[in-house]
């Protein structure tokens, strides 16, 4: 087996691969700099069938003041296949984060309108005003992917048993086996857990599950800050969306068993390369 080992690195307040920090709070604008970032780098936007869907995104700053911020949102797309139609969601032009807060809030909406189907669609919102001299952040973008879904008839939450089917590596799975709690994420249609990844080398990661319409998948990457000894700088073994056709199917009337197709080592570290993982879950209660 190739020799593991984990990540070091400098923390930043806002560093992430994939999902920003939890922001460390210090008080007074006037005291300290502050930091500013989507609470997450990519959103879910899940749209019903024939009808529509949103998604709350939460805009956070370090420090408080005593008069409202007000960011300006910028839409950007792809340039290519993948890009999301404007006629499929709505956002604000600004976020406000209050007087005496040190977060924003705000709704994206979507809508069908017979332009949305289970291919991912995506489109990016940008701060365009941060003052230069005292805001800071690792990225003022965040993404947002559209996608359809079908409403789910069971709850797909509480206790599971999660467990890895095929190892990558030799007698270290990707994720250590044993129970973890699903909850609702940020909409009706995202189930999130903590997992430890590869357990002895990895920590703790939140993982998104993703449901559409007959098939689920991860719902965004999860870097495990583990990688091998020959792997580039800043590079990590990392989970990812299973492709359209290698999705796996759930029943929705049924959540008492489901399994989950990612692809792992999506970034060909440690002389290997991507190869689809199978997790289970079997609830527990």
């Amino acid at each position: 087996m190739k020799t593991l080992f984990k990540l070091l690195a400098i923390a930043f307040i806002f560093a992430s691969c994939e999902d920003t920090e939890p922001i460390i709070y210090n008080g007074n604008y006037e005291q300290n700099d502050t930091y500013i970032s989507f609470s997450r780098s990519v959103y879910l936007l899940p749209i019903v069938q024939n009808s529509t869907g949103e998604v709350n995104v939460v805009f956070n700053a370090s420090t408080v003041t005593d008069t409202d911020r007000v960011y300006d949102i910028e839409i950007g797309f792809p340039d290519n296949s993948s890009a999301a139609n404007p006629a499929t969601f709505t956002v604000p032009s600004t976020v406000t984060i209050l007087a005496g807060s040190y977060q924003g809030f705000f709704t994206i909406s979507g809508v069908d309108n017979d332009l949305v189907d289970e291919t991912n669609k995506t489109f990016t919102m940008t701060i365009t005003n941060a003052d230069e001299t005292f805001e800071y952040s690792d990225s003022l973008t965040a993404t947002v992917n559209i996608y359809e879904v079908c409403p789910l008839q069971s709850d797909f939450t509480g206790t599971y048993y999660m467990e890895v089917a095929e190892n990558y590596f030799t007698d270290l799975p990707g994720f250590e086996a044993g129970e973890v709690v699903l909850a609702e994420g940020s909409t009706p249609y995202e189930r999130v857990f903590a997992a430890t990844a590869y357990p002895g080398y990895g920590g703790s990661e939140e993982v998104i599950i993703a449901f559409a319409c007959n098939y689920l998948n991860l719902g965004e990457k999860v870097a495990s800050g583990v990688a091998c000894a020959d792997d580039p700088d800043d590079s990590s073994l990392t989970f990812a969306p299973a492709d359209l056709e290698d999705r796996s199917a759930y029943n929705t009337n049924d959540d008492s068993y489901f399994e989950m197709t990612v692809i792992e080592n999506s970034t060909s570290n440690c002389g290997g390369g991507p190869q689809n993982t199978i997790i289970k879950f079997t609830k527990v209660n």
